[in-house]
């Protein structure tokens, strides 16, 4: 019994574990991609900046 509960302990941990570390990689992407956005936005001002200042 006491083997059975140390496996069964073990599998809920490692499920846990990687349950965390794709939710972490999740956050990760979106931080990613909120990045590239706020990025690409930044330029498209810039660019329309430019476009008033030269009109």
């Amino acid at each position: 019994m006491g083997k059975m509960w140390f496996y069964i302990g073990l599998l809920s941990f490692s499920t846990v574990v990687t349950i965390l570390n794709a939710r972490a990689r999740e956050k990760r992407m979106e931080a990613r991609f909120q990045a590239k956005a706020k990025r690409k936005k930044s330029k498209k001002r810039k660019s329309t900046h430019h476009r008033k200042s030269s009109k």
